[in-house]
């Protein structure tokens, strides 16, 4: 298939890339945080006049994965990338005839009712929070610009991702970890934290209450535990991320 990629240079479209080209399909990919390599584009997805660099082609299908997704960002700029992106994207499709458009989305859309709970999208619509955090509210209401747009759409809501290469969770994430600092929730002596993890030990309570209260024990101590999961992230990284970590 022919395919045109926006945001290659971000953690999730380049693992896109890589693996569609590596499986046979022509990507074009398009970049704003660094120098367009073959078969890259350097666009402003919030600037329509910069849409038009985009090659008088036909792609089988677009994967729009740009987002804005730092939560220190302003709605403002949120708004332009997350929505008016969005908007432009879908109209420059339409435009030159491509078919179909996989929209990058985010469990977000949900609010906090994705908090600990599997949910589908056939029981639990998008939350209309106005008071949500700008991220929530943006991404919910570019999968409205999608579902409108005229076009064959694919939303896929994908939850946090964390790997190789992720410049966003990864350094929250792993310090916290380590030095166990890691997202209590509750208030004064409730607090509580449960981490499920691909360790091969198993599940690990931080906090002593909640561990008291399941009953569940593991013949390692939680600094083992924790060392593993580490380490095994870290084998995953690349030499550079190995030295930011460490």
């Amino acid at each position: 298939m022919k395919l045109l990629i926006t945001g290659s240079d971000g953690f999730i479209g380049t693992e896109l890339k890589n693996f569609l080209k590596k499986n046979g399909h022509r990507v074009t990919g398009t970049v704003f945080f660094k120098k367009p390599e073959k078969d890259e584009i350097h666009i402003d997805i919030t600037d329509r006049e910069d849409i038009n660099k985009l090659p008088d082609s036909r792609f089988d299908a677009v994967i729009h994965t740009i987002g804005e997704v730092d939560q220190a960002a302003s709605y403002r700029k949120m708004y332009k990338i997350n929505i008016d992106g969005t908007r432009i994207i879908t109209e420059a499709a339409k435009k030159n005839g491509w078919p179909h458009l996989i929209h990058i989305s985010s469990v977000a859309v949900y609010g906090f009712k994705t908090m600990g709970e599997n949910r589908t999208e056939d029981l639990t619509k998008r939350s209309g929070n106005p008071f949500a955090i700008s991220y929530m509210r943006t991404k919910a209401k570019a999968e409205k610009i999608v579902e409108v747009s005229g076009l064959d759409y694919t939303i896929l809501r994908l939850p946090a991702i964390v790997g190789p290469n992720d410049n966003s969770l990864s350094p929250v994430v792993i310090p916290a970890l380590v030095d166990g600092s890691f997202f209590l929730c509750g208030k004064k002596d409730k607090k509580s934290l449960l981490i499920l993890t691909f360790s091969r030990f198993g599940a690990h309570y931080p906090d002593k209450k909640l561990h008291d209260r399941v009953p569940h024990s593991h013949p390692h101590s939680r600094k083992e535990r924790v060392r593993e999961v580490v380490e095994s992230y870290l084998d995953s990284l690349d030499t550079h991320a190995r030295n930011v970590f460490t």
